[in-house]
């Protein structure tokens, strides 16, 4: 069930013979956000002695946060999901001075692998401060948890119980998209100049809102605003590499979403739940296919050579690349959605 943040909270007053789970999050998602409020929904959907309400917060007053508060129960459980900074920090203030049970999924980012060094710091220490007055936390990893001594975290690589492979067509129309937020965290800066430095490559944006871009739009770059997630998908499949030089990422849905769709994603940052992965791997020559490196993006004219490799030789080794990611991906799914379940309701 979908609802806007005005909408009356009355249903979760009172439902003795069942839990509540909450969940919060402003407007139209896209990337990974969309993806893992989409397995959470799915995943506690399917058990029909947890009352679900998704809601999706369209505007931003004190007011909402308040009836938020008011109207729920003790056994309510509230998932906070991408509000904003400031925003989560409002909505959880409130929750716990109504006593009310805030779990964060937190879009944080390390101090150490962002260009917003001072706004990480303060954002580490005000979730820590908050998780001694009882927040607690939602993570992918323990890469994660280390930078959250103080709160009570959830560890948990939430994956799709099957991940299922496309296999890779040609031709696809697009040689690189990017899916996601457009800021100089997801690296998008560096995407529209690499499509300023490749111009005879075709590059596609699926941007979560309106880009701020310096500069004029390259002729060879397409932007789409808002796709559904419909659209996306085909967007996917029509495109051969995922072009996200982001400085970081915990998980990367974003990412497996595109591996599964057929596209090439190479690592250019800080992702802690890949870094196993070249040598599990072992033998199977993945440098030139999925790990690009992430001291490419340093050298742009070396980056701009191995994207031009990876759009070359696509789609060749695309399957074995699938075949190792999937199997790398059952050894970090326990498959165990109960435990998350007894987790996330604990008292």
């Amino acid at each position: 069930m979908t609802t806007n943040a005005h909408s009356r909270f009355s249903p979760v007053i009172n439902k003795p013979s069942s839990s509540s789970l909450i969940i919060l999050s402003w407007g139209h998602h896209i990337g990974g956000i969309s993806t893992l409020r989409s397995l959470i929904i799915d995943m506690f959907n399917s058990d029909e002695s947890i009352y679900i309400k998704d809601i999706l917060v369209s505007f931003r007053t004190f007011q909402s946060f308040l009836d938020l508060a008011l109207y729920s129960c003790n056994k309510t459980t509230f998932l906070i999901m991408n509000l904003g900074v400031w925003e989560n920090y409002l909505v959880i203030l409130l929750l716990l001075m109504f006593r009310r049970r805030a779990l964060l999924s937190p879009a944080f980012h390390p101090p150490k692998y962002v260009k917003h060094k001072l706004k990480s710091h303060v954002a580490r220490i005000v979730t820590n401060l908050f998780g001694i007055l009882g927040l607690e936390l939602l993570v992918h990893t323990n890469f994660e948890r280390a930078n959250f001594p103080l709160c009570k975290c959830i560890v948990y690589p939430l994956l799709p119980k099957k991940v299922s492979f496309s296999t890779p067509n040609t031709p696809r129309e697009y040689d690189f998209v990017f899916l996601g937020r457009p800021t100089p965290q997801k690296g998008f800066n560096k995407f529209i100049n690499m499509a300023r430095l490749m111009p005879t490559h075709h590059f596609l944006s699926l941007a979560a809102y309106d880009p701020k871009i310096s500069g004029s739009i390259p002729d060879n770059c397409r932007i789409i605003v808002e796709a559904s997630d419909i659209d996306v998908l085909n967007y996917l499949h029509s495109s051969k590499v995922l072009l996200l030089p982001s400085d970081y990422e915990s998980l990367g849905y974003a990412q497996l979403e595109a591996i599964q769709a057929g596209c090439i994603v190479p690592l250019l940052g800080k992702w802690p739940f890949w870094e196993q992965f070249d040598v599990f791997c072992g033998d199977l020559d993945m440098s030139a296919h999925f790990l690009a490196g992430s001291d490419l993006i340093l050298n742009e004219s070396r980056l701009v050579d191995r994207l031009k490799n990876l759009v070359g030789s696509y789609p060749d080794n695309v399957l074995n690349i699938q075949s190792a990611i999937g199997s790398y991906l059952f050894l970090h799914n326990d498959m165990d959605h109960d435990r998350l379940k007894r987790k996330v309701f604990a008292s």
